[in-house]
């Protein structure tokens, strides 16, 4: 394999599969997509440009990937399907990323916001900000942000955990009723 791509920029991140056949290395050009066996065989390459590509992870047996491009940001729910545009004017820096397991929803952690887009719908997106409603003493002043977030195995649910001491415990969202309905913690 030609590790010549992956010189230039830094690994950002990587993720196995489900069935751990393939590993999955992004960079901040683009990802490449390497298939396991007796020999490592190379199976997707694509470079994207610098900032582009924000998340991309295992969905169904292929990949999807979530980038910033002109119109905005695009999901494209598996590798060579149709780019889906997401609406949103807010901020493009999207900080992590993850497709529910039915691929009907895309949340995203942008800041102190976790943003759910339904993915094949007009409707508007779904946003749960864990900013406080006042401002922060100076010595408390940390980023706030997402910490991590998971969907349940039915995509109705998604937990999310903010990254900051002063909101604690789990946030249990329904996703199509669109509300909270519970904190663990």
């Amino acid at each position: 394999m030609d590790d010549a791509w992956l010189s230039d920029a830094p690994v950002e991140a990587f993720e196995w599969s489900p069935t751990g056949a393939e590993l999955c290395v992004r960079s901040s050009d683009g990802f490449r997509v390497i298939t396991l066996g007796e020999r490592p065989l190379e199976t997707v390459r694509e470079a994207l440009g610098h900032g582009r590509l924000l998340a991309v992870g295992p969905h169904r047996g292929d990949w999807w990937t979530l980038r910033r491009e002109d119109a905005g940001l695009v999901l494209r729910p598996a590798l060579g399907a149709p780019a889906v545009r997401l609406p949103w004017t807010g901020s493009l820096e999207v900080d992590r990323a993850a497709l529910s397991p039915d691929g009907r929803w895309m949340a995203g952690a942008i800041g102190p916001r976790l943003v759910v887009w339904p993915v094949q719908t007009a409707r508007e997106p779904l946003e749960v900000s864990l900013a406080p409603d006042a401002p922060l003493e100076p010595e408390l002043d940390a980023p706030l942000g997402v910490g991590c977030f998971a969907w349940s195995g039915n995509s109705r649910y998604l937990a999310l955990q903010a990254n900051n001491v002063l909101v604690q415990g789990v946030l249990v969202l329904d996703v199509v009723a669109r509300r909270a309905v519970m904190t663990v913690g």
